[in-house]
């Protein structure tokens, strides 16, 4: 067992459900599909990546497989992040599903951060929880494995939530394939990379 960034005691096997601060993290699973979608069908979430918005729950779906298998097959994955307590100023309540966010194991034995929250879970210091946590999980459950978190370069606010975590940039490229096509992409890692 360990203590977790929240000072919450955890180990393993209970990293598949567990608190932060101000969030419930629960293994991301299809029974999550609806809130979840209406996260990543929003447009507003998807300001620096408008291409990359869900536009069917098939998409959302596809996504909660790939975390369902890292969740099997590597021990820790993406949460579906539910609000424990009230944001001054914020429309959300206690018991609503705010995003996605966690690690997910990805190909050259890495560890890829990520996380995506409702805007009006925006400017809370939610994302710098989650992280946190994530980075503190990937930690305990593969401590040999990198964690890296690709960030478009325009998003600054997700930099600053890297860069706050003690995370390095580490590389600086134009995006070849997929939705960022084109665009200039930030990676940053927990650690210096060969």
């Amino acid at each position: 067992m360990r203590a977790g960034v929240d000072g919450h005691w955890t180990d393993r096997g209970s990293f598949r459900q567990h608190q932060t601060g101000r969030l419930d993290l629960h293994a991301l699973a299809m029974e999550h599909l609806a809130p979840v979608h209406a996260v990543y069908g929003d447009p507003a979430t998807w300001i620096h990546l408008p291409q990359g918005r869900h536009t069917t729950a098939e998409a959302t779906a596809e996504m909660i497989a790939k975390a369902e298998s890292s969740w099997r097959d590597h021990g820790l994955g993406y949460w579906s992040l539910v609000l424990r307590a009230q944001l001054p100023g914020s429309p959300l309540r206690p018991g609503d599903v705010v995003g996605t966010g966690g690690v997910s194991a990805v190909e050259g034995d890495l560890w890829n951060l990520g996380y995506r929250l409702t805007p009006d879970a925006w400017g809370h210091g939610l994302a710098g929880e989650v992280v946190r946590e994530a980075l503190a999980c990937a930690r305990t459950v593969a401590p040999s494995r990198p964690v890296v978190a690709r960030i478009l370069s325009e998003n600054s606010a997700s930099r600053r939530v890297a860069e706050r975590a003690g995370m390095i940039l580490i590389r600086e490229e134009i995006e070849s394939s997929g939705p960022a096509a084109g665009q200039r992409r930030l990676t940053f890692s927990d650690r210096q990379l060969s």
